[in-house]
């Protein structure tokens, strides 16, 4: 055989060895790295049930393989394929798991104190809140290295073990049947979720959060059709299961004796903007505020209804909101009132089905209408105070003296819709909202007037139940809340953004706030505050809570003496989440990318940063709530 022949046949032996060692040091690797994936749950309970346990042993074996499998797949195989150079292939390799192991190590570690996993955002905020979050110590830093050192010297050892006994490791191994198990493990594990999800298991639901890069797979419809889950109402779901990540309350609440606690009702408009409660817009609830504490700068928690009704309910961040979906563990406020002996009344013209508020806020009220039949929005809203007002009616007829919890849920703003034949009081106006022909040219002027004709036609509904409460005379012992979700951006900022759910510019998060309390002075109130404060609010004035506020809410009692200004709020959507710094006019934003920016209240860049302690609340406020 010539000399080249023989280089030839080298160099394919070479190759071969090397596509047998990438594999063979891959799959040990990942046996390390699901060893130090059990820190993930080490400070949590073990699974409850056969089927959690089937879960966490497939989903356990089968993500990290998963992640693994995609870096050699895209990465590594590559690399032999096409620079099939021992050396570099070792090298490289090495380098590669000792970054990804190292990072997943940390990843433990930071989980284990915010209950986060590593991102841009928590990066940049701990970045940003310098020794206020971490304080390195020189020690520190250097244990660190350390560690990182023995690691890459681990896996040098590893590797070169593995490239002298590769075909008794490959023999002992069997790497197509073993990584065809762990790809197989990794499926079941999705399917697992898929059928615990669609029959409202959260012994295995509330498992997911735990692991990085997760989003396990859900088919309720598929399942059902399939015959694989039936089609379970609200009130055959448990709500007594306890198996659950969270720690709300931290402790139990206490109560002082209440002899007669008022009445509460909780009106909500979607998307109604800070600028459109006046004596010309909203002729009802001004005139009613006129006898009411007014909140002027007022921010919802979010840009978006799921969020912002979320933390006018339980007083928490967003980011909380799939740890209570999964657990289906309502608010405080509502368990409050069913301890007081509340009767509730529950109508919303927008379905409470989506978002899930039927198994979340208000999972444990009986019989709840989860959707209102009508041809339109306004039609709704219409239906919707009929029931109110009926069920007002009812009770005065019954002699009823029990106290009641009412919320009101009003959409057509949102929508864009109101009758025909409702009176034009704002013209020019536009007759309906083609978000697809707007742009930054648009003229504002018909649109703002469109907005604020609805906006009227609203009012109008609200007024009759604030009549209808006087007329009742249940005024005098009636706390009436007046609020909006989220706010409604018409181009405000001139960078082209309409609607809500983009940014958390004022336009999309500063709503009035309107508070009727008895015997109580009207009040114009200049200083900030947030959905977070009603819950303590209600609570610790209504309820005479001895219970510290921090043990169910990230808000504060609006009624405390010698309130402190608002420094800062926390404000989430589906996927985005914000610090806004009030005293600075900053926010930190962590965009749909992922990318951190800074902005001002008007959504324009800024060069500031919040203040290092205010990232650190928000850090602890953001993790406190979990085991």
């Amino acid at each position: 055989m010539s000399k080249d022949g023989i280089n030839f046949r080298n160099d394919l032996n070479e190759k071969h060895s090397l596509k047998r060692w990438v594999v063979l040091f891959y799959i040990l690797n990942i046996f390390l790295i699901i060893a130090l994936s059990q820190r993930y749950t080490i400070s949590t309970d073990l699974p409850s049930t056969s089927q959690a346990w089937a879960y966490y042993i497939t989903l356990t074996l089968g993500h990290f393989s998963f992640l693994i499998y995609l870096v050699y797949a895209l990465i590594a195989l590559p690399i032999v394929i096409f620079f099939p150079y021992k050396h570099f292939t070792l090298t490289f390799n090495i380098t590669i798991l000792t970054f990804i192991i190292s990072l997943i190590a940390i990843d433990t570690f930071v989980f284990s104190q915010y209950r986060f996993h590593i991102s841009p955002f928590l990066i940049q905020m701990i970045i940003d809140a310098g020794d206020q979050v971490i304080g390195f110590s020189i020690t520190m830093w250097l244990s660190l290295v350390f560690s990182i050192l023995i690691l890459l010297i681990f896996e040098y050892g590893l590797a070169v073990l593995i490239w002298k006994h590769q075909n008794v490791l490959h023999n002992l191994l069997k790497p197509k049947i073993l990584i065809s198990s762990l790809i197989l493990l990794y499926l079941t594990s999705h399917f697992i979720h898929m059928y615990a999800d669609a029959n409202y298991d959260r012994s295995v639901t509330t498992l997911t959060r735990y692991y990085p890069l997760l989003n396990p797979a859900t088919a309720k419809k598929f399942m059902v059709k399939q015959g694989w889950a039936s089609q379970i109402t609200d009130d055959q779901i448990d709500t007594n299961y306890q198996d659950s990540d969270l720690l709300y309350p931290i402790t139990p609440l206490i109560f002082e004796k209440t002899d007669s606690p008022y009445n509460i009702l909780y009106i909500v408009i979607d998307s109604w903007r800070f600028d459109a409660m006046s004596a010309e817009i909203t002729p009802n609830m001004h005139r009613f505020s006129q006898d009411s504490l007014v909140y002027n700068n007022h921010y919802s928690g979010a840009n978006d209804t799921r969020t912002g009704i979320f933390s006018l309910f339980y007083s928490l961040p967003g980011n909380y909101w799939h740890s209570f979906e999964s657990s289906q563990k309502g608010p405080v406020l509502i368990d409050t009132l069913l301890e007081h002996g509340y009767e509730t009344a529950i109508y919303a013209s927008a379905p409470l089905i989506n978002p899930e508020f039927n198994r979340t806020i208000f999972k444990r009220l009986p019989n709840i209408e989860t959707s209102t039949e009508g041809k339109s929005a306004s039609d709704r809203d219409e239906k919707i105070i009929s029931k109110w007002l009926a069920f007002i009616d009812q009770k005065k007829l019954n002699n009823e003296t029990s106290p009641f919890f009412g919320f009101l849920f009003l959409d057509a703003i949102h929508a864009y819709q109101y009758p025909d034949n409702y009176p034009r009081i704002f013209t020019p106006t536009s007759t309906e909202m083609n978000y697809f022909t707007l742009n930054n040219s648009t003229d504002i002027v018909p649109i703002k007037n469109f907005y604020n004709n609805i906006t009227h036609y609203t009012d109008s509904l609200i007024g009759k139940v604030i009549d209808n409460l006087k007329e009742n005379a249940l005024l005098e012992n009636t706390v009436v809340v007046i609020t909006g979700d989220h706010g409604q951006e018409l181009n405000d900022n001139k960078l082209n953004y309409w609607g809500h759910n983009s940014n958390f510019s004022a336009s999309q998060t500063h709503v009035p706030l309107i508070i009727h309390w008895p015997n109580t002075e009207p009040k114009i109130i200049n200083q900030a505050s947030s959905h977070y404060d009603l819950t303590p609010t209600i609570i610790k004035n209504v309820f005479k809570s001895k219970t510290n506020i921090n043990q169910y809410s990230v808000g504060r009692n609006l009624f405390t003496d010698n309130l402190k200004p608002l420094d800062s709020i926390i404000m989430t959507n589906y996927s985005m989440i914000s610090i806004y710094d009030f005293k600075q006019d900053v926010m930190m934003v962590k965009n749909n990318t992922g990318s951190v920016d800074y902005y001002n209240k008007f959504q324009q860049a800024s060069s500031k940063k919040p203040s290092p302690l205010l990232i650190k609340n928000a850090i602890k406020d953001m993790s406190r709530f979990y085991k």
